[in-house]
Order: structure tokens, then sequence, then C-alpha cells
């Protein structure tokens, strides 16, 4: 799993794509996502990417989500930075990149029996007769 406060001290200063001028290699909290799980430096031009790759890279970073999960999350990540909220979205990113993992999947798992190898009782084994 990854962990957001890593992500976050690598990447300190997330600017909204508005401000790109201001910098060549400026970033959002995606891009700094994106460039983390990528294991890139943020490149020339800048790390701001759609909702929609945004989303991909959530999936990767957190294959637990499912893609409306990491849709909504990384809409919501991309809205707080590009308003300036950038707790708000570092929030978000940690939501997305630790959803699902409180509850640990065991290694394997046993597939289930198919229903003509199971045995069930029924519940009326133990019922007496009223057929009469």
């Amino acid at each position: 799993m990854y962990d957001v406060r890593a992500i976050r001290s690598m990447y300190p200063h997330p600017m909204p794509a508005r401000c790109l001028h201001l910098t060549e290699r400026g970033y959002c909290v995606g891009g700094a996502i994106q460039c983390y799980v990528d294991r890139k430096e943020v490149p020339f031009g800048g790390a701001f990417p759609s909702p929609h790759t945004l989303s991909a890279v959530l999936r990767r970073a957190n294959p637990r989500l499912n893609r409306f999960e990491a849709r909504t999350l990384a809409g919501q990540i991309t809205s707080a930075n590009d308003t300036g909220e950038f707790d708000r979205a570092w929030d978000r990113a940690k939501e997305a990149l630790s959803l699902h993992y409180e509850v640990e999947l065991p290694e394997s798992v046993s597939p289930a029996q198919p229903a003509s190898e199971k045995t069930v009782e029924s519940p009326s084994a133990d019922l007496p007769d009223s057929s009469g």
C-alpha cells in the first residue's frame, strides 16, 4: 500500500494547473501520485493528469478500487487541487490509496464448491411428516 505521507513529503508544493506558467516542472496532487507510482521525475511541462488518467493510476496503486471508486476519487482530487484546496486533495488521495485495505484478504482463497458437491441439510429434515 502506498503511503500518502511519503508522497506528500516528496512533492510538498502542488499547484493548480492554471499556475503552470510559474514553473516548468509543476505538479498537482494527482501528478505527484502519478510520478511516485510510476517512479518518474516530474516531466518538463509539468505533471497534471486528467481525471481519467489519474483514475488509472489510482487503480494501479490500489487494485482493490473498482472503476467507479477510482474515477470518483480522481475527480475529487483534481477538483480540490484546481481550487487550491490541497489538504482536501491529499485527503482524497489518502482515501484512494488506502480504501479497502482495512480488511486483509487471505493469501489464497479456495474456490467455492459447486452446488452439486455441497451438502446442505433441509430445514424441514427434523420436522415430522405432515402428509398424513
